[in-house]
């Protein structure tokens, strides 16, 4: 985690399966810089400015075309990064399989 302010990180953050590295490897350059920037300070606070609350520990927030969907683990101080995708009409469902 490299972080430009010298803050430490407050949240570890992880990605739940192999399938996210794979979506944001499949991103632009641009964009997969875009998108990790922002799961990156995640670890500082997970709870950002205008990300909206999906299911009881479920979050998400925008990057551009992209949504970040991720669980909060408070208890543990863990980020799990649950899936990036493109915004479209079936970005959010099944959304309780994340919780799993």
């Amino acid at each position: 985690m490299n972080m430009s302010n010298g803050e430490k990180p407050r949240y570890i953050v992880r990605f739940r399966t192999a399938r996210v590295q794979r979506e944001i490897d499949s991103l632009t350059e641009r964009e997969g810089e875009r998108v990790r920037l922002a799961i990156n300070e995640l670890s500082l606070d997970p709870r950002p400015r205008g990300c909206s609350k999906l299911d009881d520990n479920t979050f998400r927030i925008r990057v551009g075309v992209w949504r970040v969907i991720y669980i909060i683990h408070d208890r543990d101080r863990i980020v799990d990064i649950a899936a990036v995708r493109r915004r479209s009409e079936s970005t959010y469902r099944d959304i309780r399989k994340f919780s799993d």
